[in-house]
């Protein structure tokens, strides 16, 4: 049987400034440029590419569009653009 260890460290390495924030450290400036929109950027994760507002960089604060269910590409940002100027239209 293991025995429980209470004072065993657990490390933990982040790869990035938090977990669940986004930071301007994480822009991917190529993705950015190919978005054309002025204040979204696209920043890159261990899961991928996300995009999301600049207001809610370097905030302290859990960004939502990094950890929930939201266009992660440029490509599906893109479409998703396309499909509201059609309706627009």
């Amino acid at each position: 049987m293991a025995k429980y260890n209470p004072n065993k460290e657990k490390s933990v390495k982040l790869e990035y400034p938090s977990e669940y924030g986004s930071h301007s450290s994480m822009i991917d400036n190529e993705a950015t440029q190919a978005l054309r929109v002025g204040h979204l950027v696209a920043l890159k994760d261990a899961e991928g590419l996300y995009i999301t507002e600049r207001v809610v960089l370097n905030t302290n604060l859990a960004d939502p569009n990094r950890y929930m269910n939201r266009p992660k590409t440029v490509d599906e940002w893109g479409y998703i653009q396309e499909k509201l100027k059609e309706a627009r239209i």
